[in-house]
Formats: C-alpha cells, structure tokens, sequence
C-alpha cells in the first residue's frame, strides 16, 4: 500500500485531504524538484493539491475508526497464531506442546470475536452494506481504504 500524503488546511490545521506519496514525488520530478527542503516540498504539495483539484474529504466516522483498528488487531491474532501454531509443531515435551495448545485456544477464541465484530460491523454499514457481502468482508480483512 502506498504511503498516503496528507494535506493540510491552514484554517484549522486538520487533515483534510490526502493525496498518494509516489504521485507527488513523481510530479516533483517533471517538475524538476529533485531536492527536498520543508519550503520545495511544501509548496510542490500544494500545487499538486491545486493542480489536481483535490477535494477535501470527511474524517473517518468513529464506526469506520473501529473497524480499521479490528482488522488491525485480527492481523496481529492471525499472525501470532501462526507463530505458536509453528512452535507447537517443533514442541519437544507434552508440557511445552499443551502451554502453547492453551494459548492456540486463546488466539482462536480472540480470532472468532474480532471476526464477529467485523461482520457486524460491516453488515450495519451502509457504504458496506452497498457491495457483495463476500468482497466487503475480504476488502475489510485486506485493510483496504474504508469507502466514503
């Protein structure tokens, strides 16, 4: 994912548009900025934003906030059962195999909820609510860009 570079408003000093990194760099480029100082970078971004015409965009709704850090921390449950799956299998005594088959059973449990709540989440969202059942909820376990 590209990182994403964010546009300020002057007037209230809030994000309110974003613009992807790599696309503004490359406009930099053609328009022969090779060097970066605060005052090239600063206005090679706001001549972007203008030449672009990029529009603000809303903060994130404090539901599409709790979606984002549920997918993030199914990422991490995902990736931390996969780690004492791998240990459980090189476990060399019973007692080592049933402490990490105990903290499995946690990591499933966790697993389970969050995809619950993300579910639920999804499915009373309107924007969601909008595409295939299917594809929001493999868009929202692949942390793609909420819609709105």
């Amino acid at each position: 994912m590209e990182p994403i570079c964010h546009l300020w408003d002057a007037s209230d000093c809030a994000p309110d548009r974003q613009a992807n990194a790599r696309s503004v760099r490359r406009f930099a480029e053609a328009m022969g900025h090779l060097e970066k100082t605060d005052r090239i970078h600063t206005a090679v971004i706001a001549r972007y934003a203008e030449a672009k015409r990029l529009q603000p965009s809303p903060p994130p709704s404090p539901t599409q906030r709790r979606l984002k850090a549920l997918v993030a921390r199914l990422c991490q449950v995902t990736g931390d059962l996969t780690i004492q799956k791998q240990r459980r299998s090189g476990a060399l005594d019973d007692e080592t195999a049933a402490s990490l088959a105990e903290v499995i059973g946690l990591l499933e449990r966790q697993r389970r909820q969050l995809e619950g709540e993300i579910a639920s989440l999804i499915d009373d969202d309107p924007l969601w609510r909008a595409l295939p059942r299917r594809s929001a909820r493999s868009r929202a376990s692949h942390r793609a860009p909420l819609p709105g």
